[in-house]
């Protein structure tokens, strides 16, 4: 294998870093807020403006994991585009990880940037919105359900599989009795954190809270809130 250029061996590992220790925080305490929909819109509401309270929480989300997350896509792409997807041929099981840590990434980059700009982005124009009914209005819609579900699971796996090689990269696992551990350990992160994503859904379903169809309503004829937004996109387009 070639020697690494100091400056990319750098680079891999600030790569290594700005993904997996935002984003498994990250994960963690928005998987874990979003399960508060499990006991209704009010509990959830009160966790999810209980985070937005937080003190300096526009610094956080920007330096926190704006730009980490932002270094992080920007030198992704770069090591997708010049990387050998035949590294581990003699391994398939491993080759395949490989592959899909690179693949995942597209999926994902869409995800965070829908979600972000439709529920932290607009819907912080309004002070006054149910992020529960708002959240509730997008599973409506079987497409974005979807489109959730499968941006969920990439990004889980992509966490997990990160941990694992990150692992490697920063030489905690050498041998490959105890890269095997490691994979173990961080699939089972990332099935607790898809699993957690995945049930807490069920609280945002139009089924389990008839009550939001009200609020949703009037979030849609106020012209400050993000449904508000997206109904008038909506009649443009139609």
């Amino acid at each position: 294998m070639p020697e690494v250029p100091y400056k990319e061996f750098i680079l891999r590992r600030l790569h290594s870093l700005t993904g997996i220790v935002p984003m498994t925080v990250f994960l963690a305490e928005h998987f874990w807020t979003n399960s508060y929909a499990l006991q209704g819109a009010e509990r959830f509401n009160e966790a999810a403006d209980h985070i937005r309270g937080f003190p300096y929480i526009i610094l956080i989300e920007i330096f926190g994991l704006g730009l980490p997350f932002a270094f992080h896509i920007a030198y992704g792409i770069k090591i997708i585009y010049s990387g050998d997807y035949t590294i581990y041929a003699n391994n398939p099981a491993k080759n395949w990880m490989y592959v899909l840590q690179r693949v995942t990434a597209f999926p994902i980059l869409a995800f965070l940037v829908f979600h972000v700009i439709t529920i932290r982005i607009l819907h912080g124009i309004g002070d006054d919105v149910d992020l529960h009914a708002t959240m509730v209005d997008v599973f409506a819609n079987k497409f974005l359900l979807a489109f959730y579900v499968v941006g969920i699971v990439c990004t889980c796996f992509h966490c997990a599989n990160g941990i694992a090689t990150a692992a490697i990269t920063w030489g905690l696992t050498v041998g490959p009795t105890s890269q095997k551990v490691a994979g173990a350990v961080a699939a089972g992160v990332g099935l607790v954190l898809s699993g957690m994503a995945l049930w807490s859904i069920r609280g945002f379903m139009p089924e389990a809270a008839p009550e939001a169809a009200e609020a949703i309503e009037a979030m849609k004829a106020a012209p400050e809130t993000v449904l508000y937004l997206i109904e008038s996109l909506r009649g443009v387009i139609a």
